[in-house]
This record gives C-alpha cells, structure tokens and sequence, in this order.
C-alpha cells in the first residue's frame, strides 16, 4: 500500500486585535497509516522551505517501509529559483527534519540518493534513544518552528561559537560591527532593493502571499501576515487594504525595502554555510546541515533567519566568495520579510544563498533548552 502524503503546516497564531486564534486545522488524518507514523510525518512537515511553498511530493509505500521524497513541480519558484537549488536545500532540510522525527518516535532510518529521488527506509526500534531524549526532539523541533520571544542583538557567547565550528566545521561566523558583516550587510540592502522593482518576481511572490485568515486556513502555506511579522493592530489594516495585486506596487516594494533595511541590521550576525559543489547531492547534504544547525542553534536560544538577495546576481556571488577567501561557488534562496526582527522564526522558510548560505543569527534571552 501506498500513501501520498501532503501535510501542509501552518502555526496556530493568536491574533491580538480580535482576541482570538487563527487555526488553520492542519489534518493528520491519512486513511490506514497508523498513529505514530501520522506524528513523524507532522513533526517533520514542520520542516522550514522557502516562501513556505512545501515544495516537496511524499510517498510512504507502507508495505516495504519506505518513503520516496522528490521536488513537486507545481510548488516551485520558477523566478526566485530557476536553478532549482534553493527547492534542493528545503528538500534536504525536510529529508534531516522526517530522519530526526522518525527517531524521535523510535525508529532507525536510512536514506539513499536515486538521481533525483530520494529513499528513506525505516524500522522499529523502540531503544534507538531513550524516552526522555526523544520528548526533548519533539520538543526542539516545535521550538525550532513556533518561539516567538524578543531576542537581542548582542555578541554570541564564545563557547556556543566554539561548538558551532567543531559540529560544523563548513561554517564561518561574521559578527557585527566587522568589515565582513558591513559588507555583507551593504550589499544585501542594495541587492534587495533592486529585486523589490522586478516585475516578474512581485509576481511570483504575490501568489505565495496571504491576506485574510480564509486565505491562509485554505492554502495552509505561503505568507500571511503573521510569518512575515505581522500582527495586532497592523494586521488588521495590512489585510484591510492590501491584496495580491499591491505586491506589484511601488509602495510595496518601498516598504518591503525598509523592513528590509531593519531586518539586515538587526543581528548579532551572520553564519556562512560552505559546500564545495552545487550538485544534487551536495545541496542535499547542506539543507540537512542548515536544519541540525538551526536545531543546535534552537537549543542554544538562537534565532536563525536566513537572507538571500545578496547573492543572486553572478557579481555579488563572486564578489562575496572573493572577500571571504573561498572557491565554494554561491546558490542563491529567496528573499526574507520581516516586519521586525522580534520574533524567532516569522517565516517557516529556507531563504538564502548555498555555498555561502547566510543566515542571521540572534541570541534569545530565556535560558537554553538541552538535548
């Protein structure tokens, strides 16, 4: 027997202004497939995936224990990711999410790599990790996706970037206030800038854009207002008078630019992610990275919001690779919106560049949560 499983996350999201939920009614239910397998495949479609398109097809072919996962066509960014790899490196990141939530329900897994397909075999193993080491992944990985605490912008503690370059020695860290982070920091602004004026990416953009709470509860993915740091008093006007149609507008892009220019600022700074090659399995590999980095960094309290217009122009990738000293070629992801940077995660998305993938990271203020 054979499902196709299509879970479409979307948050449960308090709306402060009317004093109630909005619930978009995320279903579990697939006929036939028992409870516990049900929990893997929600836990894992938590995964992040760029303009939260849930990019990816699933297969569970339940008699062999088996799950085929590949690229769904149909929810690609034709524009933002003609090259298919930022679609590559959400594959990955889900691919690690459904291994880590299989093990969190106690099961082994393997994954092999079939062109462009990939295969992941599971068993039941009751003692792959104790009890309370498998509440703490379930635990993490909700973490990792609905934290909505302040965070602060100062230094990351040494030891926590001690650990990150041991556990991910293909990272490289550049903190605020240094040359490396105003450069970064520059161009992302004025790439940003330049691509908020593109015809053809407003609208791209505008068709994973949500504005109501139907919208949302019906599509269970995209952008509505709150993963894009929306909420209260101006969500109620941001839905009143915006619809997929302003996306296109000047004044869209002028305000989308401005948040922009927060967003960039305001970080302790910003993680590389090197790979040596842009082939299907190297971008696999470092969407898998990207998530057990964001999981280590969630466990340490550290918002991880990846950027991306940077590096979409070939000049700025070469440009880029040359002031860090690498001959890692760049991959670009989409672009981040957020209205502040006050929150953990505003977009379950995997935004940004590849070989390089940058990703801002900020030091929450409660303590960490073990694992």
């Amino acid at each position: 027997m054979w499902h196709n499983l299509k879970l479409l996350f979307f948050p449960v999201i308090p709306v402060f202004l009317t004093a109630c939920t909005v619930d978009v009614h995320t279903s579990k239910d697939v006929p036939n497939l028992e409870n516990r397998l049900k929990d893997v495949f929600y836990l894992a479609s938590l995964a992040p995936s760029a303009h939260n398109t849930q990019m990816y097809s699933v297969t569970l072919f339940s008699g062999s224990n088996q799950v085929k996962i590949n690229l769904d066509d149909s929810r690609l960014l034709k524009v933002a990711d003609p090259l298919k790899r930022e679609s590559l490196l959400s594959l990955g990141a889900y691919v690690r999410a459904l291994e880590i939530a299989y093990l969190a329900y106690g099961y082994k897994t393997e994954t092999k790599v079939n062109e462009s397909e990939l295969y992941l075999t599971y068993t039941n193993a009751p003692c792959a990790v104790d009890e309370a080491k498998q509440d703490n992944l379930i635990s993490l990985m909700q973490k990792r996706h609905t934290d909505k605490r302040k965070f602060k912008i100062e230094s990351i503690e040494p030891e926590v970037l001690k650990e990150i370059s041991i556990s991910f020695p293909n990272a490289q860290y550049l903190a605020r206030n240094t040359s490396n982070f105003e450069f970064f920091k520059d161009r992302f602004i004025k790439a940003f800038s330049e691509q908020s004026y593109d015809p053809n990416a407003a609208h791209e953009l505008s068709s994973w854009m949500r504005f109501s709470d139907s919208e949302a509860k019906a599509h269970k993915d995209g952008l509505p207002a709150e993963l894009i740091g929306v909420t209260g008093i101006k969500k109620f006007f941001y839905y009143a008078f915006m619809d997929h149609d302003s996306v296109a507008t000047d004044n869209f892009a002028k305000k989308s630019i401005e948040i922009a220019k927060a967003q960039a600022q305001n970080c302790a700074g910003y993680l590389v992610l090197k790979s040596k090659s842009d082939n299907f399995n190297e971008l696999i590999e470092t969407g898998k990275s990207l998530y057990d980095l964001m999981l280590h960094l969630t466990a340490h309290n550290i918002a991880i919001q990846p950027l991306s217009a940077p590096l979409e122009e070939p000049y700025t990738r070469k440009l880029f690779a040359y002031k860090l000293n690498t001959k890692d070629k760049l991959q670009i992801l989409p672009k981040i919106f957020s209205k502040t940077p006050k929150i953990l995660f505003k977009i379950n998305e995997l935004f940004q560049i590849s070989k390089l993938l940058i990703v801002k990271i900020s030091s929450l203020e409660l303590s960490s949560l073990k694992i």
